[in-house]
């Protein structure tokens, strides 16, 4: 049995959780119902299962990224930043370094094209 997640796009309600048989679904068309997301499913720590990472924006203006780790039994939620959301907002996963490992950047632009962000290598 994995877990099933939902939400209702037009709140920021925290999704319902439901026992299903199958794989794991996260079902996120659109979290508050602005008109943005994105989300970027890989295996961002190793141990090969999917993890998922969900970027959008939050009622008081800035892009929340959250990661849902897979940890065998479902996902375990994980905060990873907020930043203003003056401009546009991207995330990447490569292998900045060449260590063999996914390397998290996350970027943010302000309203004068002036870079705001971080990466984790």
């Amino acid at each position: 049995m994995s877990d099933s997640v939902t939400s209702d796009p037009s709140t920021t309600e925290t999704p319902d959780t439901t026992e299903t048989a199958g794989p794991t679904v996260i079902e996120y068309a659109d979290f508050d119902g602005n008109g943005y997301d994105e989300s970027v499913l890989l295996d961002t720590d190793g141990d090969g299962a999917g993890d998922t990472i969900v970027q959008d924006f939050t009622e008081d203006g800035e892009v929340e990224t959250i990661a849902y780790d897979a940890d065998g039994d479902g996902f375990s939620e994980t905060s990873m930043s907020d930043l203003d959301q003056d401009g546009t907002a991207d995330t990447v996963f490569a292998d900045i370094d060449q260590d063999g490992s996914h390397d998290f950047v996350l970027s943010d632009v302000d309203q004068n094209g002036i870079p705001d962000g971080f990466g984790l290598l």
